[in-house]
């Protein structure tokens, strides 16, 4: 990812330009276009109109699916999951646009390329299938998740305002020492900024829960689970509650991560872990920490109110859509 950074440091710096010159936005809803954006143009290489639709378009699309994939499963044109699966088609409809320009093309650059050029020790690519599948759950995964851990930060700094002060003043001494470029060693560098998000996905994780079906039977805790049955890990329960580093602690405090036992190199429960852990949390940590170092070192921004309601439609996003002036 290390290559994309450039092009991920544009995405933020186009993003809150736009934000600016608005009177207001919802940042509930444009963190998700900013996500969206990085993923298919910044990480990907894609570039719009696919399928003679727009990047707005293909937003459109997932919220649809993302509101019905949740529903009660039956596929009928008039039901939510029903516009959800159609909503689906027409995503990758447009993906398929994406992979015949890429493969037309072979000097088109992106995470994109490894996918189509990557082969196993046998010689084997991944298939048609494989690639819109692998495509769309990137989109997808990405699209609310890591939007809700900067509302979350954003909601949290607004309540706490010498959180977004330390993390000025970080990125001031970032620029003293690393130039105004954001390189990827300067990137590396913003251990405040990094704590900020961190924290933000501590307390509010990105996925309350996951659903999984246990492929043999088994036994947890003394309680036996039989092959077939449908297992749900609450990773947001255990995330805020049970890390031993500070059992039960729902306050929002980003210098817990600057302590010895914060720099422990330990896994984020709130991503997963073992082999099934989140393979996006990477780039989850590294576009949230581009967002704030651009918006903490040119803009400001006021939320409109700070004391308000999570609605959970299916993931916790504030009520009012986090209603938020922006200014250069």
């Amino acid at each position: 990812m290390r290559e994309r950074i450039p092009d991920l440091v544009k995405t933020a710096d186009n993003w809150c330009s736009k934000w600016a010159n608005k009177k207001t936005i919802l940042a509930t809803e444009e963190l998700k276009r900013y996500t969206l954006d990085v993923t298919m143009n910044a990480l990907l290489g894609m570039e719009f109109p696919l399928n003679g639709e727009s990047l707005e378009d293909l937003y459109n699309k997932l919220h649809i699916f993302s509101t019905g994939v949740y529903s009660f499963g039956i596929d009928l044109p008039f039901t939510k999951f029903g516009r959800a699966m159609a909503a689906r088609q027409e995503i990758l409809d447009m993906i398929s646009e994406g992979i015949y320009r890429f493969r037309r093309n072979p000097e088109l650059k992106g995470c994109l390329r490894s996918l189509i050029d990557g082969r196993d020790e046998d010689g084997n690519g991944l298939t048609m299938p494989e690639l819109l599948d692998n495509i769309v759950t990137i989109a997808y995964a990405g699209f609310e998740s890591t939007a809700l851990g900067m509302t979350t930060a954003l909601l949290k700094m607004a309540q706490q305002p010498e959180v977004w002060e330390e993390l000025k003043k970080e990125q001031e001494r970032i620029i003293a020492k690393h130039g105004p470029e954001m390189t990827a060693e300067a990137i590396e560098d913003m251990e405040y900024t990094t704590a900020v998000y961190k924290e933000a996905v501590r307390i509010m994780p990105t996925l309350p829960g996951l659903f999984k079906v246990a492929t043999k039977t088994f036994e947890i805790n003394g309680y036996r689970i039989p092959k077939g049955w449908v297992v749900i890990p609450l990773t947001g329960t255990t995330a805020q509650h049970y890390d031993e580093r500070w059992p039960g602690d729902a306050n929002y405090c980003p210098n817990r991560y600057l302590t010895k036992a914060g720099r422990e190199p330990v896994p984020e429960l709130a991503f997963g872990l073992g082999p099934h852990s989140c393979i996006g949390r990477y780039l989850s940590i590294l576009e949230a920490k581009i967002l704030l170092a651009t918006m903490a070192r040119g803009f400001s921004y006021k939320i409109a109110n700070p004391d308000q309601a999570r609605v959970y439609a299916p993931l916790p996003f504030p009520e009012d859509g986090l209603a938020m002036i922006v200014d250069k």
